[in-house]
């Protein structure tokens, strides 16, 4: 807030937005508040006469009284009221209390608005001074509770940016030679009412005020006329100046305009002292002797040197131009005031002179001036938000400007408490925005808490205005009239005089005269005088509103309202749009635009918005409420890019509107920009507070992953409190804040820590059964025990899900669905078990496809993205910049990002249920495969954070598909825009070619650059090994390809082997077994696992490329044989060998077990080449370490073999 202007001093200026308040000593005052006294005694029972009433307060005494208001009641001041009074000595003391309390409250409603507040402030003031050793000692004891827990140095950097801009960058330079500032700035910040913790330190100075620099006395006024404190900025002023400030003038004219109305006189001696010292003085001194002309040519000529100074230069300019008659230069200097940085006052006086001279004066545009003035207002409101200055009489001005233009719903928007409204509880509770809401409330039909709030205030105008306004809606017009003569007949004020000839018009009611009104606003007159026309002569009828639209602006408005009472949106729009043109009005562009979108007509509203924003040109005050509509319907349409744009536009209009920063950081979710929604949230360093439950979602969600600083636990928690009874937000905040722990590996303190368990076990004990975050008991004999019905279902439900989907052959993303995982996460984990990227059998359209997306445009899924992750990036790079564009959704990208936070957290261990157990078990993998799969899933999300994004909200070939099927969002783009599909889920393609849609994979693309020259044949047998070695199947067989893909697996049996038992690879069978025998030579000096590995899969893969149970034993028989025959079979090989080769027959159980044939064949070539004794002997040996069934096996074909 600027530096304020005195009493005396507005006194001598005048106001051109308000009449200057009467002050008590007045005859008027004192008749209206002695007749109301009298009439409320009356009703209490207690007789007291006006005129008695009226000779009591003109005595010095209660004058004084009046200064102070309830606090310390004089004795005289009672004794002389009880004087009056008839009854007991005893009673009439008590009955002198009641009736002094009914005397201050008439006082202050004898007021206007803005004198009321003024008084009740100093009177608030008095009651600090009565407590002010208490307040002392609370603050100096919090202070101390805080100083003792929290680092100065660390916390002043934060509290010092509460305060108002100036102050707060002079505090900044104080603290360079004065470091003791900082605990000021914490002691002022942190208190409830800060405005008297100054009043205390003035009157009763602290320790250190004695030797603190002049300086920072002077900041200390400027910091209590920011909060209204002007006695005691007068007060300081004084000292600084007493204490040597520099320039003294200048020091000297801020305290003058400090001073009461009451200390005129003090004043001008103060600047007669001044005047030759500064030029701020001497034209003040001009203001004082109301010596306009020579004020203004002063303070023209005086060079300012800061923000502040410039902005009280301008700003008096503004009100002597004002007063002189020059309405129009005075918003010229006015509104350049306001445009300075910080200056928040400026800005609302500003609004204040537009909105006069939108009511009374001669303007262009008298709309665009209310618009004008409700976007100062609430700027104003919002920066004085920051640092806790009077936001009350900002909203106050942008409500009034509201009204005015018509627009009663943003109105009732500004006073309504969070989260129906935009004020805030301190705000609502303000007895000045009390007035406000039940006027509004009465507009907008809430006629019973309109009246009960008018009954709370006790004012007889509003009293009658809202039953004006209730009948207005409901009954006749003469009934309405009937009500608002009622509500004329209390009118108080000017302005209540026009709000009742206003409503009598619009009901067509008798008008009073005039004449008097007419001379100072001509122009609201005749718009009155035509309003009262229209609705009476004929009525009210729409005939009469459509007679005079086209010529009158109001009747045009009226007009478009009773269209959209009935619902003729489309008619309201065209009524408006016709009325903007007439009258060049762009607000009126805007309304029209809110009716068609209110008509279902989005497109034809996006052009009457952005025709809104042309004619109201780029310093429009509607710029705001225009782009916010525009984002309201990007936004219905699921239009992200476009919607993010007008957010960054409403940000950039009003940094300081949270509703404005807040749209665009849910923008920048949904569009899965967390980077960007980070920076968005954290303007100034710290995070924005949320507005509502769906904000503390997104909010908490943001700061588990960006927020690394040492205050993210408690200020996790303070946020969290505010919503104590919420149970499903409040689970989701402590499960965050672990998750932001460990994510972000951050350090907290004890304190933290134990306020965190605290909160959890509270959580728990409350909400034992939430499905959020619970406590699960944990035996020490048996830790896993309680896990295990969980663990059960959800292996059986697994099993049953992924044996089903093979089943049903249904892509992988259904796993993603029935278990509400990430699609990315069941792709990177092989939910399946495998990949099945590939079918041999769909190759050639697969590659066809390929052919013909290669330098346009193609759609890419998370399995593609998944396998690109895995190749050399080299490759990688090439296959992406192959295509003119890769396209990819908003829902994919999302999903990739939830994926990389969960594979993120690098674990290595998780629980799982062993079906043969019949328990829980626990599995570990290895540290560089949990690396290995974070790495995996951050390269995803960057090969999709570079695709070209597009949000897709709504399916269009997936029409009954919901939001746990926004996997299926990337094919449905694809399909509905006729773009190539790359997607790396063999059945996920094959759904997409049934839809018509040209798909291919990954391995299609390779081989088809490969034949094509553009890669080596060398690069591609690389990258299909890698796949090999990631469980890719299907393949085919090529031996160099799997010779390398066994040297990386380090010839252990585990993705290659596991192609073995996949049909597709045994399209040459010889070859195949060759190197399986390879791969064997190897594993038998390595180990029998690795031996029964290798057959295992071997086996299976025979078995699976049969039809029939005999063809299927007789490739076991071969395999079995070629291994007996091999150098390395001995008797320590034998049995993994064995075990491998029946795992072939667990696949059919029909098949009869190979060995005792092989054993015979073996024997009988031993006996052949070397006799039955050698042979003997060499059969046993060998199954000397198999189990009893395989010996007892060949000791039957030793036995019975004959010759």
């Amino acid at each position: 807030m600027e530096p304020t202007v005195s009493a005396g001093l507005i006194k001598a200026l005048g106001s051109a937005a308000a009449p200057v308040s009467r002050l008590i000593s007045r005859r008027t005052v004192r008749l209206r508040v002695a007749w109301t006294v009298g009439r409320q005694a009356r009703k209490k029972g207690i007789c007291v006469k006006t005129r008695e009433l009226r000779k009591w307060m003109v005595l010095p005494e209660v004058q004084s009284q009046l200064a102070r208001g309830g606090a310390a009641v004089a004795d005289e001041v009672l004794d002389g009221l009880a004087a009056l009074l008839g009854g007991s000595g005893d009673q009439r003391r008590s009955d002198a209390e009641q009736v002094l309390v009914l005397v201050l409250a008439a006082f202050v409603r004898a007021h206007d608005p803005a004198t009321a507040s003024a008084i009740a402030g100093e009177w608030q003031a008095e009651h600090t001074r009565a407590a002010a050793s208490s307040t002392r000692a609370a603050v100096e004891d919090n202070t101390r509770s805080i100083l003792s827990r929290m680092s100065a140095t660390n916390v002043f950097g934060d509290q010092v940016t509460m305060l108002q801009p100036w102050r707060r960058d002079r505090a900044i330079e104080i603290r360079d030679f004065w470091p003791d500032v900082e605990k000021l700035v914490q002691v002022i910040v942190t208190a409830d009412d800060r405005g008297a913790v100054l009043r205390q330190w003035c009157e009763q100075p602290p320790d250190w005020f004695a030797d603190a620099p002049v300086e920072v006395i002077c900041w200390l006024a400027e910091l209590a006329s920011d909060y209204s404190q002007n006695p005691t900025a007068a007060r300081l002023f004084g000292i600084a100046v007493e204490r040597g400030a520099y320039p003294a003038g200048y020091w000297k004219a801020r305290q003058a305009m400090c001073l009461p109305e009451d200390a005129s006189a003090d004043a001008g001696e103060i600047l007669v002292g001044a005047a030759r010292e500064h030029t701020l003085a001497q034209g003040l001194l001009f203001v004082h002797r109301e010596d306009w002309d020579q004020a203004i040519d002063v303070l023209s000529a005086w060079l300012t040197s800061s923000h502040a100074d410039e902005a009280m230069r301008l700003q008096l300019l503004a009100r002597l131009h004002a007063r002189a008659g020059d309405i129009n230069r005075g918003v010229k200097f006015a509104l350049a005031a306001a445009d300075i940085e910080g200056a928040s006052g400026s800005a609302l006086y500003a609004a204040e002179l537009l909105l006069y001279r939108a009511r009374y004066g001669e303007t262009v545009n008298r709309l665009a001036d209310t618009e004008r003035a409700a976007a100062l207002a609430i700027k104003a409101r919002n920066v004085r938000r920051s640092w806790h200055g009077d936001s009350v009489a900002a909203i106050r001005v942008a409500v009034k400007a509201y009204v005015l233009g018509g627009k009663v719903a943003q109105a009732r928007t500004l006073i309504e408490q969070q989260p129906d409204g935009d004020a805030w509880p301190q705000e609502v509770t303000d007895p000045r925005l009390r007035r406000e809401q039940a006027e509004l409330l009465a507009a907008t039909g809430e006629y019973d808490r309109a009246r009960a709030l008018a009954a709370e205030l006790d004012i007889p105008f509003v009293v009658a205005e809202i039953e004006a306004v209730e009948l207005t809606g409901t009954a006749e017009n003469a009934v309405a009239a009937a009500a608002w003569q009622s509500a004329l007949a209390a009118a108080e004020s000017s302005a209540d005089f026009l709000v009742a000839v206003r409503g009598l018009a619009q009901v067509g009611g008798e008008l009073p005269d005039l004449a008097e009104v007419e001379q100072e606003h001509p122009e609201l007159v005749r718009e009155i005088r035509t309003v009262q026309r229209a609705m009476g002569a004929q009525g009210g009828t729409i005939e009469a509103l459509r007679a005079g639209a086209t010529d009158y602006f109001a009747l045009a408005v009226l007009l478009a309202e009773r269209y959209g009472q009935d619902g003729e949106h489309l008619l309201a729009a065209e009524v408006l749009q016709e009325a903007a043109y007439r009258w060049n009005d762009p607000g009126l562009m805007l309304t029209s635009a809110r009716h068609l979108r209110a008509a279902g007509d989005p497109e034809a509203a996006k052009r009457a918005a952005e025709r809104a924003l042309t004619m109201g040109g780029a310093e429009w005050a509607g710029q705001f409420d225009t782009r916010a509509l525009i984002f309201e319907i990007h936004t219905d349409e699921g239009s992200w890019d476009l919607a993010i744009e007008q957010a960054r536009n409403l940000v950039t209009l009003d940094p300081d509107a949270a509703n404005a920063r807040w749209a665009l950081v849910h923008a920048l979710v949904r569009r899965g920009d967390s980077d960007g929604a980070w920076n968005a949230l954290t303007p100034d360093g710290d995070p924005v507070a949320p507005r509502d439950r769906h904000d503390a979602m997104t909010w908490i969600g943001l700061l588990a992953r960006r927020d690394t600083s040492t205050q993210f636990v408690p200020r996790a928690l303070s946020t969290m409190a505010r919503w104590p009874d919420d149970e499903q937000l409040l689970g989701v905040f402590i499960a965050q804040i672990f998750f932001g722990l460990r994510q972000q590996e951050l350090s907290t303190t004890d304190e933290d820590i134990a306020a965190l368990h605290t909160a959890m076990f509270d959580y728990t004990e409350r909400f034992p059964e939430s499905t959020v975050f619970r406590r699960m008991p944990v035996s020490e004999d048996d830790p896993l025990g309680s896990l295990a019905p969980d663990l059960r279902a959800r292996y059986e439900s697994l099993s049953e899900a992924i044996e089903e989907l093979d089943k049903a052959k249904l892509p992988l993303g259904m796993l993603a669905t029935v278990f509400d995982s990430s699609y990315t996460e069941a792709s990177l984990k092989r939910g399946t078990g495998f990949v099945n990227a590939h079918a041999p059998a769909g190759e050639m359209h697969g590659r066809a496809a390929a052919a013909a997306a290669w330098n346009k445009v193609a759609v890419i899924d998370v399995t593609a993205a998944h396998t690109l992750a895995l190749l050399d990036p080299h490759l990688r790079s090439q296959l992406i910049s192959g295509f003119a564009q890769l396209r990819a959704t908003d829902e994919t990208y999302r999903d990739a990002v939830r994926g990389q936070e969960s594979l993120g957290l690098r674990s290595t261990m998780s629980t799982g249920w062993d079906p043969d157990a019949g328990r829980p078990t626990v599995t570990v993998i290895e540290q560089s495969v949990a690396d290995s799969l974070a790495e995996q899933a951050t390269t995803v999300c960057s090969i999709l954070h570079q695709a070209a994004r597009r949000p897709w909200t709504r399916f269009t070939t997936f029409p009954d598909a919901d939001r746990k099927f926004e996997w299926l969002s990337s094919l449905d783009m694809a399909a509905a825009e006729h773009i190539p599909f790359w997607c790396d889920d063999h059945r996920l393609r094959l759904i997409a070619a049934g839809m018509g849609v040209a798909t291919f994979g990954t391995v299609d693309l390779i081989r088809h650059l490969q034949t094509q020259g553009q890669i080596s044949r060398e690069i591609r047998a690389a990258a299909e090994a890698v796949l090999l070695t990631n469980y890719f199947t299907d393949l085919g067989f090529d031996r160099a390809t799997f010779d390398l893909a066994a040297a990386m697996d380090g010839r252990v049996p585990r993705g290659v082997a596991f192609a073995l038992t996949r049909p597709a690879t045994w399209t040459h069978p010889a070859a195949v077994i060759d190197f399986v025998l390879a791969m064997l030579a190897h594993a038998a000096t390595a180990g029998p696992d690795q031996v029964e590995g290798w057959v295992s899969a071997t086996a299976i893969g025979l078995v699976r490329i049969t039809t029939d149970d005999g063809s299927a034993g007789a490739n076991l028989r071969v395999l079995l044989s070629r291994c007996m025959a091999e150098p390395w079979m001995n008797a320590d090989r034998l049995p993994a060998v064995l075990r491998g080769v029946r795992a072939g027959i667990a696949e059919r159980r029909l098949v009869t077990d190979p060995f005792e044939a092989v054993a015979t064949s073996v024997y009988r070539n031993l006996v052949t080449g070397h006799g039955h004794a050698f042979a003997m002997s060499m059969m046993m040996a060998l199954v000397a370490l198999s189990s009893e069934s395989d010996k007892a096996t060949t000791s039957r074909v030793v036995l019975t073999y004959r010759d």
